[in-house]
């Protein structure tokens, strides 16, 4: 999970087996919205270069024996990541003898600081969106409705809430009393956060 300024390090491990290895060449593809602030470690002996145009790092290094390495960089993601977008980060390895490239990703999800609903306002009979990103497995998830009368009008919990984007549907059709149009909130809480969003219903 990132936030817009965090700096993220990545590190790739290495692991020669068997007898030394010659020409190693690793390229990783940064993705968009992360700014790349400098290589951190490599193996005796390597080289590093940076291409901006294809926004592609590379590691040369001549020969590595048995062992295990790393090499790492840091990038820092920018502002325009939009909260819940998953930066992929793909790398390749080559080397003398290999006849196909080795490859590895990973993702990061852009953490959301509360939930969205989409669309809103809403309209007619169009069902609700709620989006949440959390940065780990939540034991339980309480989704609450309420009038600005503070009157509730629709309860829910989902139990087990894995890390990552939780997805849920609101209907309004099933607040109690059918939604009429007007504001609502909606309140998300888990065992450690609470928030309230604005809904608007337009039928």
């Amino acid at each position: 999970m990132a936030n817009t300024g965090d700096t993220i390090t990545y590190t790739i491990a290495l692991t020669v087996t068997g007898g030394p290895v010659t020409n190693i060449v690793v390229s990783d593809l940064l993705p968009a919205h992360l700014d790349l602030i400098g290589f951190g470690s490599v193996p005796t002996g390597g080289s590093t270069n940076w291409n901006p145009s294809n926004r592609t790092l590379g590691w040369s290094i001549p020969v590595l024996a048995p062992g295990t390495y790393s090499i790492s960089y840091q990038a820092q993601v920018d502002s325009g990541a939009q909260p819940g977008t998953v930066l992929t980060n793909g790398a390749q390895l080559a080397y003398n003898g290999l006849t196909s490239p080795k490859t590895t990703s990973v993702e990061v999800t852009m953490a959301t600081t509360g939930p969205v609903l989409f669309p809103n306002p809403v309209k007619g009979r169009d069902p609700v969106s709620l989006r949440v990103v959390f940065g780990k497995t939540q034991d339980d998830v309480s989704i609450k409705v309420f009038t600005t009368a503070f009157r509730k009008v629709y309860d829910d919990t989902v139990k087990s809430v894995p890390e990552g984007i939780f997805l849920y549907g609101l209907d309004p059709d099933h607040f109690k009393g059918s939604a009429a149009n007007g504001l609502y909130y909606v309140e998300v809480k888990t065992p450690s956060n609470r928030w309230i969003s604005k809904l608007l219903v337009l039928r």
